[in-house]
């Protein structure tokens, strides 16, 4: 049985995306990703309703690699961001992260104060990761890159990683 994966240059990527992308421009037509084609990317990329780091590093190789027309780049880049809004996803660096975490950690070093994100804030921070009762691959993913990237004060980051460790 294949692997869910293909490993190229040793990154790991989602085989199902890369088949489907030598499909599409093996086909009919000038070898080129269309708009079709793009919009079947676009839905393989949304199975189960996430989007992973490989699924984005997938789509980066693609994108990078194969050959589109001009509308179907547009076309996609378009719903992938539409989409990404509506799963409370968006791109740093090469990591997916939730959307809605990373605007509550700015507006917390944003207000009033010294740009740090205080214990009231880390509170904040924490409150919003537990009000469903669960938290996701994305949202500890999420967590580690405000812990890692934000500026706290100590008080705050010792608390918040406490906290953390219980959940």
């Amino acid at each position: 049985m294949a692997s869910d994966y293909k490993i190229i240059d040793g990154v790991k990527y989602d085989r199902a995306l890369l088949e489907l992308a030598d499909e599409c421009v093996a086909g009919v037509g000038d070898g080129r990703i269309s708009k079709d084609d793009a919009a079947k990317l676009l839905e393989s990329a949304k199975d189960g309703n996430q989007y992973t780091d490989t699924e984005h590093a997938t789509i980066g190789y693609i994108k990078a690699n194969y050959k589109w027309t001009p509308a179907a780049l547009t076309a996609f880049d378009e719903a992938l961001t539409a989409w990404l809004d509506s799963v409370d996803c968006t791109i740093v660096g090469a990591q997916v992260l939730s959307k809605s975490l990373i605007a509550l950690a700015d507006e917390c070093v944003a207000g009033v104060g010294d740009g740090r994100i205080s214990k009231d804030d880390a509170s904040k921070i924490l409150a919003a990761v537990k009000a469903d009762g669960k938290i996701s691959a994305i949202e500890k993913k999420t967590l580690a890159h405000i812990q890692a990237a934000y500026k706290w004060t100590d008080a705050a980051l010792t608390w918040f990683a406490a906290e953390i460790a219980k959940v």
